[in-house]
């Protein structure tokens, strides 16, 4: 089996970082006393955390590089820098699926979501949404084309017939529907409850940020803002909560720059109801989905090298 140098770093999942740091503080207790303590340690892991992940885009660019020569010529002419900001990870989320679909061209970033196991109860609920989506939707485009024609719209009894002649049809036509792309956004929202189950930060601090993060978690992690495509790795909602809750506070604590740059929040900013995502535990929970999709690509990445016969 291939395995590189940095294989084993590359697949420890980042949130063994804040498991440490979880650890280390058990013995401090919760108490009033303790709260000094409290921003000086998330800080701590926040940065860890950062780092790590930073060290491992370079480690994948440079396993890339080493496998393939002519990747290298192209890696080394290019400049990602820390690969800290959005636009450099999503650079090499680009080139990693471009390595992959090199070595095996029937390759879908949607299957790194296949471990992710669906049950037949969420299967059938998958297929009656959609089978309801469609149905609704057929009603609508009927009365809007009566509408238009000066009739009259669809009675009770006519949309419950109507109902009943596209379940049947829809039913059938399943069999031709690609199944998976319906369940990738359940496998994404599964992804994000095992990412929320591993960020649980078991001391007595920040309570209040955890409860916004478990009251409002849902709003920022939805299904469709992640894996979006060969070339995208979020969409411009997740993309904009990483550059103003992770990356903006990545350099302000990296670079010390609020030892010298007081940068507190205005009134009408703590007053904005986006600011309560302004928490570490929203941060660790965007730096592990990151770090989650790597790791299953860098598996996949492995895995295609492995069967191709020609490396």
């Amino acid at each position: 089996m291939y395995k590189g140098q940095h294989y084993k770093f590359i697949t420890t999942p980042l949130s063994k970082i804040l498991e440490d740091g979880v650890n280390a503080s058990r013995g401090i207790g919760g108490g009033i006393e303790t709260y000094p303590l409290c921003d000086y340690i998330m800080q701590s892991i926040f940065l860890k955390m950062t780092g790590a992940q930073e060290q491992k885009m370079k480690c994948i660019c440079w396993e890339m590089a080493t496998n393939d020569y002519e990747y290298r010529y192209k890696y080394l002419k290019k400049n990602y820098g820390e690969c800290s900001d959005y636009n450099s990870k999503n650079s090499v989320y680009s080139d990693i699926i471009q390595q992959i679909t090199k070595l095996n061209p029937d390759f879908s970033i949607y299957s790194i979501m296949e471990n992710i196991e669906i049950t037949n109860e969420e299967q059938e609920e998958i297929r009656n949404n959609y089978i309801n989506k469609e149905i609704n939707k057929g009603i609508k485009n009927e009365n809007k084309r009566r509408k238009e024609k000066g009739k009259n719209i669809l009675t009770e009894d006519e949309k419950n017939k109507m109902r009943l002649g596209m379940q049947s049809s829809l039913q059938k036509k399943m069999k031709d529907i690609n199944i998976s792309e319906l369940y990738r956004g359940k496998r994404n929202e599964k992804l994000i409850n095992q990412i929320v189950d591993k960020i649980f930060f078991n001391a007595g601090w920040y309570q209040k940020e955890y409860k916004d993060f478990q009251d409002n978690y849902k709003k920022v992690f939805c299904p469709s803002f992640f894996i979006t495509s060969n070339n995208g790795l979020f969409a411009p909602n997740l993309q904009n909560h990483y550059d103003e809750i992770v990356y903006k506070h990545r350099n302000r604590c990296a670079h010390n720059l609020t030892s010298y740059q007081q940068d507190l929040p205005t009134l009408s900013t703590l007053a904005n109801p986006d600011y309560i995502y302004h928490n570490y535990f929203f941060r660790f929970a965007i730096l592990i989905l990151i770090d989650e999709i790597f790791i299953c690509l860098y598996k996949k990445y492995v895995e295609a090298l492995e069967n191709n016969i020609n490396w």
